[in-house]
């Protein structure tokens, strides 16, 4: 994988930071923070190895099932100048974004917050740089089908940021408790979870049906929670390590 740098850095002494871009096309050039690097050409009296500060931005392309949500989404809920809802839907028209979720007066009168998150990354929570490009999405832009401008209403202030993160872990009981119904266990749990929006309550008789409806499974246990999950209203539900037992 390499990266070429999209401006010319001058450096006198020290070191510089340089913006750079990779070749690749997809999210695989979302490298982690730190990770090193090494110079393709000799630079003379500069050392030929770098350490990448943040990466990110880069996304695959949108699959057929966000892609038909975003349909559904914008049919049972029309551009409305400036609603809830067309916060979500100017949000999920960023690439790499996968859900996002509005707060009307997030700071009192006159501001709005919106919360994203981007599934198909290692990290699903947004860098600021993610939370910038949303940003000047929803400020303003070019609708592609119609050539006309469009966004947030004047006078609005906008917050983008990154939700906070539960992770649940499980001890689930499985029978049978083999590779392939643990992993179909994991993906339904998965789906429920990103299904239950910020401050949102996950009824324990919901995450026992989740378990039972797998299909090969014949029986389960759920060891490690007992109530009902209440979240907090910027926090988000993920799942964490699971244990299984025979």
């Amino acid at each position: 994988m390499s990266f070429i740098a999209t401006a010319t850095q001058q450096i006198d002494a020290g070191t510089a930071e340089i913006a750079v871009q990779c070749e690749a096309v997809g999210s695989q050039g979302n490298v982690a923070v730190n990770t090193q690097v090494s110079l393709t050409n000799a630079i003379l009296n500069v050392k030929p190895k770098a350490t990448i500060i943040q990466m990110s931005g880069g996304a695959d392309l949108e699959s057929l099932s966000n892609l038909l949500s975003r349909l559904i989404q914008r049919v049972q809920y029309p551009p409305a100048g400036g609603a809830s809802h067309d916060y979500v839907r100017w949000a999920l028209e960023v690439s790499g974004i996968t859900r996002a979720w509005c707060f009307p007066r997030y700071y009192g009168g006159g501001t709005v917050g919106v919360a994203i998150v981007l599934d198909e990354q290692a990290d699903i929570l947004p860098t600021s740089q993610d939370c910038e490009r949303v940003k000047n999405y929803i400020s303003g832009h070019k609708n592609s089908v119609t050539g006309l401008w469009e966004g947030m209403p004047a006078n609005v202030e906008l917050f983008v940021f990154a939700p906070k993160v539960r992770r649940l872990d499980l001890t689930i009981r499985l029978m049978p408790n083999t590779d392939a119904v643990q992993s179909a266990v994991k993906s339904a749990l998965v789906s429920l979870f990103r299904g239950l929006p910020p401050g949102g309550l996950l009824y324990l008789s919901h995450l026992r049906a989740c378990i039972s409806n797998v299909v090969t499974e014949i029986d389960n246990s759920l060891l490690s929670v007992q109530s009902d999950i209440q979240l907090a209203p910027d926090e988000i539900l993920v799942l964490g390590e699971i244990q299984w037992q025979a």
